[in-house]
């Protein structure tokens, strides 16, 4: 039997990072009985109260894995991201400002080389594993991912991106944009691949996603069966537009008469959900009929996602998920890169993404206007692309 470890940043609550290993576990199974699939995160993680998988740590798969085993970055942003990043999404919220003012400034060269110790991966990239991690026969597959940040790379880090990525037995990237930043730095090719969070729609059915939904969520679908409108934005955006956003909700609701659920997506250190929401419901208009769902749970989401009229939000697998099950949406503001990238690659041209609050109430009303025969063409498209980087993968893992 051939060891499988899908590794990504599964060990946080954030929605996105939680359904990778979800999605890829339940493909792989289906597809061949003869693999062993084990989920690794930097560390160990049982956040299964949120519908996730448990984590074991990358350290210990690779311990305990063969040496033919098959390391897969299941999705995510993961290529080119750096040990910073990725240890400060694992730091409990009362030290995230102790962190990052005192332990990473000050502090930084003895705490990655903590980190590497600590987790056992030892290359310059937490995500990009190296020969040291590729020992006997190993490889590396690099599943749907996100590149964001290689067009920051430079000096040193060129050659350790280049070198790691040259390493892997395939490499398919989510967007255009990740696909020319690679080419661009590496000078690599690289597939292109819808993320595989769009095989949501068909690894889960209706009855099973609403079985894996809380009786509260249930309930609050039922009681708005007439319609919703979904809200989500992070708190380091509400900040900046909250009040505007604020505004812009309520005359949405003017508009259209249709309550607003805000959403909770991420919960980790520095994706907090709930304190953006927070901010943007307590200036509201008193009129506004509005309802909040923190608690985070996939499969809540999911099927929150699922019903609404209108899917709102910051958050990239959101909107992926809004694709999924052909719900109507909008890509909230003009500079979040994934989400505006992912959108500019896959979604229908027209579909509203980089909207300002004082665009809101329009690009809900024109996001609403499109037939549902237009989202499911495109639906069937993206599953399609995504199956045939499946096989591939598969055909890899031999």
């Amino acid at each position: 039997m051939k060891d499988v470890i899908l590794y990504g940043a599964f060990d946080r609550h954030n929605y996105g990072d939680l359904l990778f290993p979800i999605i890829m576990k339940r493909l792989i199974e289906n597809s061949d009985t003869n693999i062993n699939v084990m989920v690794s995160g930097m560390v160990e993680s049982d956040l299964l109260d949120y519908g996730a998988l448990k984590t074991e740590s990358i350290k210990d798969c690779l311990n305990k894995s063969g040496s033919d085993a098959v390391i897969i970055l299941a999705g995510g942003d993961v290529i080119s991201c750096d040990w910073f990043s990725a240890i400060s999404y694992l730091i409990p919220d009362k030290l995230e400002y102790f962190f990052e003012r005192v332990i990473f400034r000050f502090f930084s060269k003895p705490l990655l080389n903590v980190a590497k110790k600590y987790v056992g991966v030892h290359s310059y990239f937490p995500f990009q594993p190296d020969k040291r991690e590729l020992i006997g026969s190993r490889s590396v597959i690099y599943n749907s991912v996100g590149a964001t940040g290689v067009s920051g790379v430079s000096g040193d880090a060129i050659s350790e991106l280049t070198s790691t990525l040259g390493m892997a037995s395939y490499i398919s990237v989510r967007d255009t944009f990740s696909r020319d930043s690679v080419k661009d730095v590496c000078d690599l090719d690289v597939e292109m691949s819808p993320d595989s969070a769009t095989m949501m729609g068909e690894v889960f059915s209706v009855d099973e996603v609403c079985s894996r939904t809380s009786k509260d969520v249930n309930d609050l679908i039922t009681k708005l069966d007439n319609g919703f409108i979904i809200f989500q934005i992070s708190n380091a955006h509400a900040r900046v537009y909250g009040n505007e956003f604020s505004s812009a909700i309520s005359d949405l609701y003017k508009k259209i008469g249709l309550p607003i659920v805000f959403i909770a997506i991420g919960n980790a250190a520095g994706h907090r959900d709930i304190d953006g929401i927070r901010r943007i419901t307590q200036e509201l208009s008193p009129e506004v009929e509005y309802y909040t769902y923190e608690e985070g749970g996939v499969f809540d989401i999911m099927n929150l996602i699922r019903c609404a009229s209108c899917y709102c939000g910051t958050s990239l697998h959101g909107l992926i998920t809004s694709m999924s099950f052909l719900t109507p949406r909008v890509g909230l503001l003009p500079k979040l890169r994934k989400q505006v990238n992912y959108m500019n690659t896959w979604d229908l041209p027209e579909m509203p993404r980089g909207v300002l609050p004082a665009e809101l109430s329009d690009s809900v009303v024109k996001a609403m206007s499109f037939k549902e025969e237009e989202l499911q063409e495109l639906n069937r498209e993206l599953t399609s692309k995504y199956r045939d980087t499946f096989d591939k993968i598969i055909k890899v893992l031999g």
